[in-house]
């Protein structure tokens, strides 16, 4: 995979379609995520560059993890100017959603379409869990991959996802979900003038589909789809239509 530093830390990044003339699509992952939770058939979307990103301290990316959606923003800016790109399309789910709409607020110049996966104008995160995460983050990390899915998921997703957030420093996973609870663009929405695709699972316990109608309430040139029987892991629980939609969005 290729790589860039970020404050001294190499940060991996799978690439696909290099050279391909449409907007590039960059793509931002969760919390404990990885860029493989992104399905496969849009990380090799035909006809555009596509690029996915393991955060610090997730997947094969190094480093102590971030802790201020400033430091993702400035993250991302990193990023781009390592893949000299001008301007782009930016996906994001959960926390990936909330960093792409803090940097498109900051640079809105460079993003020409939003695609917001399990996302809200605010993330807001349970007291309790947050607490769990640094006195038995085994409990908490069970509790969170349990949360995360529909009712229909198998048993054996839910546990290859709790093997995920193990893999992750609870330090990091911490430092993450207290940055989500620290998230909150309600008030600056009305700025985003992109056209923007919403993603809600009907039965989104981490964040609910209200929070993604309050998004699309505010964002003038937004677009809605609430999927049903689906919970917060819209791109694992439903890949396909993850994929249909970001590509029919795209193309127009």
């Amino acid at each position: 995979m290729p790589t860039f530093v970020f404050d001294g830390n190499p940060c991996h990044y799978a690439a696909h379609g290099l050279g391909e003339s449409n907007t590039p699509l960059l793509l931002l992952h969760g919390v404990g995520g990885i860029y493989l939770h992104w399905p496969p058939a849009l990380r090799r979307l035909r006809g555009r560059p596509v690029y996915a990103l393991d955060l610090p301290g997730h997947g094969q990316s190094s480093g102590p993890g971030l802790a201020t959606m400033a430091d993702f923003v400035r993250l991302v800016s990193a990023w781009v100017e390592a893949l000299a790109i001008e301007t782009f399309a930016l996906g994001g789910h959960s926390l990936g959603s909330a960093i792409a709409l803090a940097y498109a607020l900051a640079m809105p110049q460079r993003v020409q379409a939003l695609l917001l996966v399990g996302t809200g104008p605010r993330l807001p995160v349970n007291a309790a869990l947050l607490d769990l995460l640094q006195s038995d983050p085994a409990a908490a990390t069970a509790r969170i991959a349990k949360l995360s899915y529909g009712p229909t998921v198998a048993a054996d997703r839910r546990e290859t996802h709790l093997r995920h957030l193990r893999a992750v420093d609870p330090t990091v996973l911490y430092n993450a979900f207290k940055a989500c609870n620290e998230f909150d663009v309600t008030a600056h929405l009305g700025a985003i003038a992109a056209p923007t695709l919403i993603l809600a699972g009907a039965d989104d316990r981490m964040t609910p589909p209200a929070l993604a109608q309050e998004v699309h309430a505010e964002i003038a040139a937004s677009t809605l789809r609430i999927l049903p029987n689906t919970g917060h892991m819209i791109p694992i629980e439903q890949p396909q239509a993850t994929t249909d939609a970001i590509a029919a969005f795209l193309r127009h």
